[in-house]
């Protein structure tokens, strides 16, 4: 039977709410308004960087959609956010129920490779993996994720607190690449474990280029296919494996990363 939304008292409840598998949702509960299928009689000529081109094009390719859709997904979104910060803006999802979500999303809505590549130490020296970024639109590097608080928590406890924790994190040596490269988590469980085979070799791919000293898989779902990865990569670290800090397992992740971080390789 399909769920409907609940009633959902604080942003940090939606947050949760959609992090977690919604692939038994019912979706008929939405209002979509996309500009995507109107016609498309207008053009438009821009300049751009090259990395931020590859980055769309790389992006717009996991998806197998041409990457002039992507670019057009990427502006409606824009059009319909606001300002809030320097670094996000906040744009509102609406449900049928009434609720308003706010969800976070990168500045200008760049790329979620490119917001990563940012934040790329210069050695990796421990390479942590999620299994995609959201479909909420929410991403770790981006600074308001159920990963990157839980995360923060963890690590300041055992190492002390930071004034910049993403910075500090990347000082360390420490990266978090995913293993699917586009949000699964509103797809169905069949669908999500074969999108999650299907990237293996590109994730072994990225560990050959990282050479990381240290892998830890930020799920225990995917912790068998990230090792298999890792053995095709030829990278004979010790993996590491803790529970996703989502819907009451906040503990069980905090726990899990209070006897892995002091084994943690760091600069």
């Amino acid at each position: 039977m399909k769920r409907k939304v609940p009633k959902l008292a604080s942003d940090n409840q939606a947050e949760a709410f959609l992090e977690q598998d919604l692939s038994n949702l019912d979706f008929s509960q939405f209002k979509p308004v996309q500009f995507e299928f109107e016609k498309k009689t207008a053009r438009v000529n821009m300049r751009l960087p090259q990395p931020l081109l590859d980055a769309v094009k790389k992006r717009a390719s996991a998806r197998r959609i041409p990457y002039q859709r992507f670019i057009r997904e990427a502006l409606e979104r824009a059009v319909a956010s606001r300002n809030r910060h320097d670094r996000v803006t906040v744009r509102s999802v609406r449900y049928r129920e009434g609720f308003v979500r706010t969800v976070e999303q990168c500045e200008n809505m760049e790329a979620v490779e490119v917001v990563r590549a940012r934040y790329r130490p210069r050695r990796i020296t421990t390479l942590f993996v999620g299994e995609s970024a959201p479909h909420s639109g929410n991403f770790f590097y981006c600074g308001n994720t159920i990963m990157l608080r839980q995360m923060k928590r963890a690590v300041e406890q055992t190492l002390g607190e930071s004034d910049d924790f993403l910075t500090t994190f990347k000082a360390y040596g420490w990266y978090l690449d995913d293993l699917v490269l586009t949000p699964v988590n509103h797809l169905t469980r069949s669908e999500r474990k074969a999108k999650c085979l299907e990237a293996q070799n590109s994730l072994a791919d990225r560990i050959a280029e990282y050479q990381p000293r240290a892998i830890v898989s930020l799920l225990l779902g995917i912790e068998k296919i990230v090792n298999a990865a890792a053995i095709a990569a030829g990278s004979g670290v010790h993996p590491f494996a803790v529970p996703f800090p989502g819907m009451g397992h906040q503990a069980k992740f905090q726990t899990a990363m209070a006897k892995i971080i002091p084994k943690l390789p760091k600069d």
